[in-house]
């Protein structure tokens, strides 16, 4: 594929390696720098567009690419506002976009556990819950986009030096407890997310997440 990256910080640099590893050519990378020379004849040559910017840059990223045709992998977060328009350009437009606070596969199985977890603690009022997440410093939104596709009420939330990521779902009684947990190394699992979901994304139309892209949903 051909790939476009719009935003080239930690993120960005990390999928460029894990795309070339795979066989993938970028053609460009978009910083705040270079945004505005970016226009549709660029956008067209490409095979997809993978974005890791700022909420405020990824609502135009993302049109624009609907516009020229191309694919767009979407790690931002804090653009749900603007859904209801991206649904509509997205149907109108004909276009494929794959959004995802977190495209590290395993932290993903963890919010499938969760789900069935909290089904099953429902009815144990004598547990209490906890969630926890630790983030590298770098990460700006907080509580992270992560933490927010859990569904459920961030109660301890931190941020640890030298901690790429990590979640806990932690129910505790008296007696016992039960936690879930998964934490990240290093980036190269979100990195390795986000370009198989471009690949994967390859003549589709319409919006997905990683409940598509993992067969979760029924």
């Amino acid at each position: 594929m051909k790939l476009i990256l719009l935003g080239y910080g930690r993120m960005g640099k990390e999928i460029e390696q894990l795309a070339l590893k795979r066989g993938h050519e970028i053609i460009e990378r978009v910083t705040s720098q270079n945004r505005e020379s970016i226009d549709q004849s660029l956008l067209k040559e490409a095979d997809a567009a993978v974005d890791f910017s700022i909420p405020e840059a990824a609502r135009k990223n993302i049109l624009d690419c609907f516009k020229a045709g191309i694919a767009v992998v979407v790690g931002t977060t804090g653009w749900d506002q603007h859904m209801q328009e991206i649904q509509t350009e997205c149907q109108s437009r004909n276009g494929a976009l794959f959004y995802a606070p977190n495209f590290n596969i395993g932290v993903n199985i963890l919010f499938q556990l969760n789900k069935v977890l909290a089904n099953l603690m429902n009815e144990q009022q004598e547990y209490d819950l906890e969630v926890e997440e630790s983030h590298h410093p770098y990460k700006k939104d907080a509580p992270s986009g992560t933490a927010n596709a859990l569904t459920i009420d961030i109660l301890s939330h931190g941020r640890e030096e030298g901690v790429i990521g990590e979640h806990k779902v932690l129910y505790h009684s008296n007696i016992d407890e039960v936690e879930i947990r998964h934490k990240a190394y290093s980036r190269e699992g979100f990195a390795e997310g986000a370009v198989k979901a471009a690949e994967w994304l390859q003549g589709s139309k319409g919006i997905f997440t990683m409940e598509d892209f993992l067969g979760f949903k029924q």
